[in-house]
C-alpha cells in the first residue's frame, strides 16, 4: 500500500492527527470520570451520609436558586452529568477512526482481546452471556440490594411502636408503607438505565463497543426488573391502603405532592407492555407486542406526573437521550427512499436494493429498519444489510425472509404481480458497530442457519472490497450454512452483488462454503427450473437515496444537538421559573400546581429537542454532501421492468443468478440429509487466531458458543458477543488479590501508629466489636482473618483458571519476552552466608519485611518513651526503666505477632498462596526458617524482658499466673518453652545429626499455638491465626490422603544404594517436573515422612509415578537394606502425601538447558528430561538443547543414569541431549554391568493408585473448603456467642478467656474437619479409579543396561576429576540458557556465583534443593 507523505517528507502522524488523538484520549478520560462519579452518587444515595450531609449541601447550592428551584438539585446532580457523558461520547466517536488494515495486530491465543470474546454462560434464561456481562449484572444487582437494605435499615431504625401509633398505624403497617416507598426508589435506579440500550443512534453504546441489537437483551433484563419492582411497589401500597381503610387514596391526584392515580395509570401501561414481552406472546402476536410498546409514552408521562419533575430528573437522563434519538429517527423516516430493484428467490426470500449516498459509510453486520406503508403504516422491522459500503458505494441491499405476516405479505405482493413499478419505502438507520476488525484473525468461520446467512454476506463482500483496494492479508473464510430445503441454496447467490460481472473473487480471497440441506437427502429434480426473478422499479422524483440524516460529521452534530437542546431547555426553564413560577411559589412547592410544573418541563424538553434536531437535520439536508442527482440511477434497459435479466440474454446477470454450482462451484460443498458436525468443523480449522461468528436458531448459537468456551481449541474466538473469558477473569482475580494483600499490608503498617490506635481501631470497634454475635473478637476476625481467607480462596480460583503456557505461545516468542523482562530479578544476589543463595527478588522482599518490623518497633518504642514518664511510672510503683522495660516487652511481643502471622504460609504445601506467586513448598522452606528465627528471637526477648521486670519488681509469682479474663503468663511460658525446644533442633548441626529429634520435636507446634492462643486471648490471636488456619486446612487434607495405602507396583534396586519405587497413578493426576512426593513406610517408621523428587513424567507415563531414594540417612538405609537383602518381599505398605510442585515449569522459554547435579541431585532432572522427551514426540516445537553435568563419588553411581529413560522407552530423534558424568573418587570404572535388581509387588485389593485428593478440579474444591469452613466457623461462633457467651459476659469481658479460646479453636477444628472430609469423600466416590488397573511388568533386558548402551552416543564419562563448572557454563551459547542445580551446598553456591550479576546475561539461574 502506498503511503502519501506529508509536506515535510515524513510519514509520521501530523500535528493535526496528534491533536485528534489527544482530544479522543481527554474525552474518554472525562467520560469515565463523570460516569464513575454518577455511579458513586447512586451508591451513596441510600446512606445517611448522603441524606444528612451531601443532599442538604447540594440543595443549598442548587435548590435555593430562583431559576430552577428545588428541581435544580437533581437536575445538576443526575441529569447534567449524563448529558455531558453523551456529548463527550460523540466527540470521542468523531475522532475515532477505523484501523488501517496494515496496523491491525493479529490476535494470539493468549491475547486479552481474544479473551474478551469467549462465551461464559451458554444456556439459561439469560441466553449466551459473557463473564463481563455477568460481572456487571452482578454489580448492578448488588447496587439494588445495597440500596434496598440500606434504605430499610435506616428507615426501620426510626420506626417504633410509638412513632407508628402517632400516625394511627400498627408497627407492621408503618414498616410496610416505608418498604413500599423504598421499593419504588429501587425501581427508579433500573428506570434510569432502561432506555439507554434502545437509543439506537446514541453515542454511549458504540463508545463502549456495543450495538443497539446486541444491547436489546440489557433492555429486556432492565424492563423485567423495572416492572417487577414497580408492581411490588404498587401492591404494597394497595395492601397498606386496604388495611388502613384508605382505598380512596387510589383515586387521589394531589397537585402539590405525589399523585397516586397517575402512578396507577403508569403502572397499568407498564403491565400491558410487560405482558406482551414474554416470548410465547411476542412471537405469536408480534403486532400486539409492537403496538402496545408505544405505551411507553403513557408510562413515562404519568410516571413524571406521579413523582414530580424534581424526582424524575434522577431517572430521566436515559429517556432524554432516547428522545433525541427517537425524534431524529422520526425525521429520517419522513423521506421516501429510492428502491432500485428486488430479487425474488425461490426460497421465499427477497433482496431489496436501495440507492445510497456515497458519503454514507457503515460496517458489515449493520442493520436497517424498514417500513413499507402499503403493507403496514406503523410497523418497522430490522433487517441485516448484505451489501458493502466499500464495494457498492451507491447501493444498499437487505434480505427479507418470508417468516412472519409482514414479510409474507411483502413476498406475496412482489412475487405474484408483474405490474409493480414502484414501491414506497421508509427507512431508519443503518445502525451497527463502529468497526469490525475481522482482519485481526488468520481465519474466519461463519456458521448460519437459514436466513442467518445475511450478515455474513456483508462480511464476505467487505472482504472482497478490501482485497481489491488494499494490499493486506485477507483471512481464510469458511462459511458453514444449514438450510431446510434445497431451494434455500439460492441465498448463496447473494454472496456476490447484483453487478456481479464486475465483481470477481480475488485470488487473495480463500473462501470455502459448506452447505447442509437437512430435510432432503438428494437434490430435487425440479430444482434447475427454479429461477430468480428480478424486479426493477421506477423511482419517483420525491424519492431520496439513503443518507446520513446528520451528514458525514454525524457524531459532532449529535453532540451539538444534545448539548444545545439541553442548554435551550435550561434557559427556557430558568426564565419560566424566575419570572412565572417563583413569584407565585417562592420555592415552597406548596402553592404552584405540581402537575402544571411537570407539564411545563415536559413541553420545554420536547420543544428544545424538536427545535435543535429539526434545525440540524434541515441544515444538513440543504447542504448535503455528494447529493445524488436523479439521473444517477436509470432504469435498466430491459424489455420490461419486471422481466428477468436472464431472459434477455444478459450473460453477466445470468452468471450471478445461477445456482451455486455454477457461480461458486470450486469453493462450495453440498451435503444432503445431514446436519453440520460443528465440533469437527470448528476444531479442524487451522490458524493461531480463528474468528467464529454465528447467526441462526438459539440451539445453534448455544452449540457454537459451547464449543468455543470448552477449551478444546484455544484458537477459537467467539465474535457474536463480547466476552470476558479465563484470561481476563484471571487478571481481575489477580488484581483483587493484590488489592486485598496491599490493604492487609497497609493495616500492618498502620498498626503501631497513633492514627490506627485512636481513629481506625476505635471506629472498627464501634462498628464490629459491639455486636452480640462476635463481640470484641469481631474486629480482628473481619479485619485480619477474613481478608486472608478471601485471598486464599481467590488464589484457588486463579490457579484453577491458570494453565501451563502453551507450546504455541513459546513458539511465537510472546511468552519468552514476557519472562525475560523479569530474568534479572531471578539472578543470585547473595551466594554465601547464613541466608544461603538469595535472589534479587528475595532480597527485596526480605528488606521490605525487615523494614516493616523496624518501622513497627520504632513506632512502638517511640510511643513507649514518650508516654512513659517518671510520674506515670511512680503511679504504678515502678522506676522509669522498669516501666519502660515493661512497655518494651509488650511491643516486642506485638512485633513477634507480625512474624508469627507469616510463619505457617511457607509450610502449607497445598496452599494456593504459594502457587499463585510461583513458589513451591520446598523452595519456600527457607522463608519459614527465616521467619521462624525472627519469631523465636522476638518472643524470647519478650519473655526475657518480662522475667527481668518481674524479678526487679519482686513479682516472680506473676510467672505462674493464669488470669481467667486477661493475659495468661503461664500459658505464654509454656508456649515459649515449646518454641525453644523446636528452635534448638532446627540449627543445621543438630538437625542433620539428629533428624528424628528435629522431626518429632516439630510436632510441638500444636502446643506452641494452643498455649499462644491461651496466652494472648482469642481476640488478639486472630491477628496471627489466618496463616495457621490455612495450614490447618492443608494439614488435615494431607492427613486424609495419608490414610490410604498406595498401590506400589515395582521397585528397581541399583548398586549405588539407591532404590526406584514405581507406583500406580490415576491418569487424571497431573504434576509438573521437579515435583516432590512425601513417603511414609510404616514397616520402617510409623511417624516419619520424607520428601523425594518424582522422576517420572505425568505426560509420558500417565498411569505410573516413580521416585528415587538414595540410602543416605537411617530411614532410607533401612529401606535399601530391606529391598536389596531379600527376594521374598511381595508387598510393601506405603502411604504418601502429594505430589507438590510448581504449577508450571516452562523450560521451553530457554534455548538451552544446563542441569548440574551432585549425587542423588540428578533426580529432578530425570523428570525434566522425560517431560521434554514427551514434548519432542508429540509437538513440533523446538526443544531446548540439554546438557546434563553430573558428579558422582563412585562409578556405581553411574547406574542412576539408567533411570533417565522410562521403562520401554527410547530417546526421540528430536531431542538434543549431552551428558557429562564425572566420577570424582575413582580413576577407572569398577562398575559391574547388569546388576540392577528389579522387584515386582503384588498389591492388596485395598491399595489405591495415587490420585488427586480433591479430584481433577482440586483448586476449586480447595476454595470451597476454605470459604465454606470459614463460613461455618462464623455461623457456629455467632450462635454460641449470641446465645451462650453474650448473656453471661454482656460485652464486659467477664467470660473466661481460656474457655472462649477453646470454643473458638474447637469451632475452627470442627468446621475444617467437616468440610474437608465431605469434599474428600465425595471426590473419592466420584473419581476413584478401579483397582483392576494393570501395569506391565519390567523387562530386565531394558532396565539392567548401562548408560553406554542406551545413551552411549550422548554420554561422556570423566574419571578422577571434578567438573570445571566455570568453563562448562561460560562456554554455553544461546540467547537464554537455563541453569539448574541440585546438589551439595558448595556446588549450588559455585553455580550461583557463576550465574550472578558478574556473569554473561544469557545465564538464568534456578536452584533445586532439599538441603535446608
Amino acid at each position: 500500500m502506498e503511503i502519501t507523505k506529508s509536506n515535510n517528507g515524513g510519514s509520521s502522524p501530523s500535528a493535526g492527527e496528534e491533536f485528534k488523538g489527544m482530544i479522543k484520549g481527554v474525552s474518554k478520560f472525562f467520560m469515565m470520570v463523570v460516569f464513575l462519579g454518577t455511579i458513586m452518587l447512586w451508591i451513596m444515595m441510600p446512606t445517611l451520609t448522603y441524606r444528612n450531609k451531601w443532599l442538604p449541601y447540594m440543595r443549598l447550592k442548587f435548590g435555593a436558586s430562583t431559576y430552577f428551584g428545588s428541581s435544580g438539585t437533581t437536575l445538576f446532580m443526575y441529569m447534567f452529568p449524563m448529558v455531558v457523558v453523551a456529548c463527550l461520547g460523540c466527540v470521542y466517536l468523531h475522532f475515532k477512526k477505523r484501523k488501517n488494515p496494515h496496523h491491525i495486530v493479529r490476535e494470539t491465543n493468549g491475547g486479552v482481546l481474544s479473551a474478551l470474546r469467549k462465551p461464559m454462560l451458554v444456556k439459561g434464561p439469560l441466553g449466551i452471556v459473557s463473564a463481563t456481562e455477568i460481572m456487571f449484572l452482578a454489580m448492578f444487582v448488588a447496587l439494588l440490594l445495597w440500596s434496598f437494605i440500606t434504605y430499610l435499615r435506616n428507615n426501620f431504625a426510626t420506626i417504633t411502636p410509638r412513632s407508628a401509633a402517632a400516625h394511627g398505624e400498627s408497627l407492621w403497617q408503618a414498616k410496610l408503607e416505608s418498604a413500599a416507598l423504598r421499593i419504588g426508589l429501587i425501581g427508579n435506579i433500573c428506570l434510569a438505565f432502561l432506555f439507554l440500550p434502545v437509543a439506537r443512534g446514541s453515542s454511549l453504546l458504540p463508545a463502549v463497543g456495543l450495538t443497539s441489537e446486541s444491547s436489546i437483551k440489557y433492555h429486556i433484563w432492565l424492563g423485567h426488573m423495572v416492572l417487577a419492582i414497580f408492581t411490588v411497589h404498587g401492591l404494597c401500597y394497595v395492601i397498606y391502603w386496604v388495611s388502613m381503610h384508605e382505598t380512596s387514596q387510589m383515586l387521589m391526584w394531589d397537585t402539590k405532592d405525589i399523585s397516586n392515580l397517575a402512578g396507577e395509570i403508569s403502572l397499568v401501561a407498564g403491565l400491558l407492555m410487560w405482558a406482551t414481552t414474554f416470548p410465547a406472546i411476542r412471537r405469536r402476536f408480534f403486532e400486539v407486542f409492537f403496538y402496545t410498546h408505544y405505551l411507553y409514552i403513557v408510562f413515562m408521562l404519568f410516571f413524571v406526573l406521579h413523582v414530580g419533575i424534581t424526582f424524575s430528573f434522577i431517572a430521566l437522563p436515559g429517556f432524554y437521550i432516547f428522545m433525541v434519538d427517537r425524534f431524529l429517527r422520526f425525521l429520517q423516516s419522513r423521506d421516501n427512499i429510492r428502491v432500485l430493484s428486488a430479487r425474488i428467490l425461490p426460497s421465499h426470500t427477497i433482496e431489496l436494493t436501495f440507492s445510497k449516498n456515497p458519503s454514507l459509510v457503515y460496517s458489515p453486520t449493520s442493520i436497517l429498519f424498514v417500513n413499507i406503508p402499503s403493507i403496514s403504516k406503523l410497523q418497522w422491522h430490522p433487517f441485516t444489510i448484505t451489501s458493502s459500503s466499500k464495494l457498492e458505494p451507491e447501493k444498499l441491499s437487505v434480505v427479507i425472509k418470508s417468516e412472519g405476516k409482514w414479510s409474507t405479505k411483502l413476498y406475496q405482493r412482489l412475487s405474484s404481480s408483474d405490474e409493480i413499478d414502484h414501491l414506497a419505502v421508509s427507512v431508519e438507520g443503518p445502525y451497527g458497530p463502529a468497526s469490525t476488525d475481522f482482519l485481526r484473525h488468520e481465519a474466519l468461520v461463519m456458521v448460519s442457519g437459514g436466513s442467518g446467512i445475511t450478515p455474513f454476506i456483508s462480511v464476505i463482500r467487505d472482504m472482497i472490497a478490501t482485497s481489491q483496494n488494499q494490499k493486506c492479508k485477507i483471512p481464510k473464510i469458511t462459511l458453514i450454512c444449514a438450510f431446510k430445503k434445497s431451494s434455500e441454496i439460492s441465498m448463496l447467490d447473494l454472496v456476490l452483488p447484483l453487478s456481479g460481472l464486475q465483481t470477481q473473487l480475488s485470488s487473495d480471497i480463500n473462501i470455502k462454503i459448506e452447505a447442509f440441506i437437512t430435510r432432503e437427502k438428494e437434490p430435487r429434480s425440479e430444482a434447475p427450473t427454479e429461477k430468480i426473478k428480478t424486479l426493477w422499479f421506477k423511482p419517483s422524483l420525491s424519492d431520496q437515496p439513503i443518507s446520513s440524516i446528520l451528514g458525514p460529521n454525524s457524531w459532532l452534530w449529535l453532540g451539538g444537538i444534545i448539548s444545545s437542546s439541553f442548554l435551550i431547555f435550561l434557559i427556557i426553564i430558568g426564565i419560566i421559573t424566575r419570572y412565572y413560577i417563583y413569584p407565585i411559589d417562592h420555592n415552597t412547592n406548596k402553592i404552584y400546581s405540581l402537575t402544571s410544573k411537570n407539564i411545563i418541563y415536559i413541553l420545554v424538553i420536547c420543544v428544545s429537542i424538536m427545535a435543535t434536531s429539526s434545525a440540524a437535520m434541515f441544515w444538513n439536508k440543504k447542504n448535503k454532501y455528494g447529493n445524488i442527482e436523479n439521473k444517477q440511477v436509470q432504469n435498466v434497459d430491459v424489455p420490461s421492468p419486471t422481466s428477468s435479466p436472464t431472459s434477455c440474454g444478459n450473460n453477466s446477470l445470468r452468471e450471478i443468478e445461477s445456482s451455486p454450482q455454477e457461480s461458486l462451484l470450486q469453493c462450495t460443498n453440498l451435503h444432503y440429509g445431514e446436519r453440520p458436525n460443528l465440533t469437527k468443523l470448528l476444531l479442524d480449522v487451522e490458524g493461531s487466531s480463528v474468528g467464529v461468528l454465528v447467526c441462526g436458531p438459539r440451539k445453534m448459537r448455544q452449540n457454537v458458543a459451547k464449543i468455543c468456551s470448552s477449551g478444546l481449541a484455544k484458537n477459537l474466538h467467539f465474535e457474536s458477543i463480547r466476552e470476558m473469558s479465563k484470561e481476563v477473569t484471571m487478571k481481575v482475580i489477580k488484581l483483587l488479590m493484590m488489592a486485598i494483600l496491599m490493604g492487609t499490608i497497609v493495616i500492618w503498617i498502620m498498626m503501631p501508629t497513633s492514627t490506627y490506635r485512636k481513629i481506625w481501631l476505635t471506629s472498627m470497634r464501634a462498628k464490629l466489636g459491639k455486636t452480640t454475635n462476635f463481640g470484641k473478637p469481631g474486629v480482628n476476625l473481619l479485619v485480619y482473618m477474613f481478608p486472608m481467607i478471601l485471598l486464599a480462596s481467590l488464589g484457588c480460583i486463579y490457579l484453577h483458571l491458570k494453565k501451563q503456557t502453551s507450546v504455541d505461545q513459546f513458539r511465537s516468542g510472546v511468552e519468552r519476552k514476557k519472562r525475560e523482562k523479569c530474568s534479572a530479578l531471578r539472578r543470585p544476589m547473595l551466594v554465601k552466608g547464613p541466608l544461603g543463595i538469595v535472589t534479587v527478588t528475595e532480597l527485596m522482599f526480605l528488606t521490605m519485611f525487615m523494614a516493616l518490623l523496624l518501622w513497627s518497633l520504632t513506632n512502638y518504642f517511640y510511643f513507649t518513651f514518650v508516654t512513659v514518664t517518671p510520674q506515670s511510672a511512680a503511679i504504678h510503683g515502678d522506676k522509669l526503666w522498669e516501666a519502660r522495660l515493661d512497655s518494651v516487652a509488650v511491643r516486642l511481643g506485638l512485633a513477634g505477632n507480625i512474624c508469627l502471622a507469616f510463619l505457617f504460609y511457607p509450610v502449607s504445601r497445598g496452599s494456593s498462596l504459594l502457587a499463585a506467586v510461583g513458589l513451591t513448598s520446598e523452595s519456600s522452606i527457607k522463608y519459614h526458617i527465616w521467619v521462624g528465627h525472627l519469631v523465636m528471637i522476638l518472643i524470647t526477648s519478650h519473655g526475657v524482658c518480662y522475667v527481668v521486670y518481674w524479678i526487679s519488681t519482686n513479682q516472680v509469682y506473676q510467672m505462674l499466673e493464669w488470669d481467667r479474663t486477661s493475659i495468661s503468663n503461664l500459658a505464654g511460658e509454656i508456649a515459649l518453652v515449646a518454641g525453644l525446644v523446636m528452635w534448638t533442633t532446627t540449627f543445621p548441626a543438630i538437625r542433620k545429626r539428629f533428624f528424628e529429634a528435629f522431626y518429632y520435636t516439630h510436632h510441638l507446634y500444636i502446643v506452641f499455638m494452643l498455649f499462644f492462643v491461651f496466652h494472648v486471648g482469642i481476640s488478639h490471636s486472630l491477628i496471627s491465626l489466618p496463616g495457621f488456619y490455612i495450614f490447618v486446612v492443608d494439614r488435615f487434607l494431607r492427613f486424609l490422603q495419608s490414610r490410604n495405602n498406595v498401590k506400589l507396583v515395582s521397585a528397581r534396586v541399583l548398586p549405588c544404594d539407591t532404590v526406584e519405587l514405581n507406583f500406580s497413578k490415576n491418569p487424571m493426576l497431573m504434576y509438573s517436573p521437579t515435583s516432590i512426593l512425601f513417603v511414609k513406610i510404616p514397616s520402617i517408621s510409623k511417624l516419619q515422612w520424607h520428601p523425594f523428587t518424582i522422576t517420572s513424567s505425568s505426560k509420558l507415563e500417565p498411569e505410573k509415578l516413580s521416585v528415587m531414594i538414595k540410602g543416605q540417612g537411617k530411614w532410607s538405609t533401612k529401606l535399601y537394606q530391606m529391598l536389596s537383602s531379600s527376594d521374598q518381599i511381595d508387598r510393601l505398605t506405603v502411604s504418601i502425601e502429594g505430589p507438590y510442585g510448581p504449577t508450571s515449569t516452562d523450560f521451553l522459554r530457554h534455548d538451552s538447558l544446563v542441569m548440574v547435579s551432585g549425587g542423588s541431585g540428578i533426580t529432578p532432572f530425570i523428570s525434566i528430561i522425560r517431560d521434554l522427551i514427551y514434548l519432542s514426540s508429540t509437538s513440533t516445537c523446538q526443544i531446548p538443547k540439554m546438557t546434563l553435568i553430573c558428579a558422582f563419588k563412585h562409578s556405581s553411581d553411574l547406574s542412576m543414569l539408567d533411570l533417565i529413560l522410562p521403562i520401554s522407552s527410547d530417546i526421540s530423534s528430536f531431542l538434543d541431549i549431552q551428558i557429562k558424568a564425572f566420577v570424582t573418587r575413582e580413576t577407572e570404572s569398577t562398575h559391574n554391568k547388569n546388576i540392577i535388581k528389579p522387584l515386582c509387588f503384588k498389591p492388596y485389593v485395598s491399595d489405591q493408585p495415587i490420585s488427586p485428593i480433591l479430584g481433577p478440579n482440586s483448586w476449586l474444591c480447595l476454595a470451597t473448603i476454605l470459604s465454606s469452613s470459614f463460613m461455618i466457623f462464623i455461623i457456629i461462633i455467632g450462635i454460641i456467642t449470641r446465645y451462650h457467651i453474650y448473656p453471661i459476659d454482656q460485652g464486659l469481658n467477664k467470660y473466661t478467656s481460656a474457655y472462649k479460646s477453646i470454643i473458638y479453636l474447637l469451632a475452627i477444628s470442627v468446621s475444617v474437619v467437616a468440610t474437608s472430609s465431605i469434599a474428600v469423600f465425595s471426590n473419592k466416590k466420584q473419581y476413584c479409579t478401579k483397582n483392576d488397573q494393570v501395569v506391565e511388568g519390567l523387562s530386565p533386558l531394558v532396565t539392567e543396561s548401562s548408560p553406554q548402551q542406551l545413551l552411549s552416543e550422548s554420554t561422556s564419562i570423566h574419571y578422577g576429576e571434578r567438573p570445571n563448572l566455570n568453563k562448562l557454563l561460560l562456554g554455553l551459547k544461546g540467547l537464554s540458557v537455563g541453569v539448574f542445580v541440585c546438589g551439595p551446598r558448595k556446588m549450588r553456591q559455585e553455580v550461583a556465583k557463576i550465574c550472578s550479576f558478574r556473569s554473561p546475561e544469557n545465564l538464568r539461574f534456578e536452584s533445586i534443593s532439599f538441603s535446608w
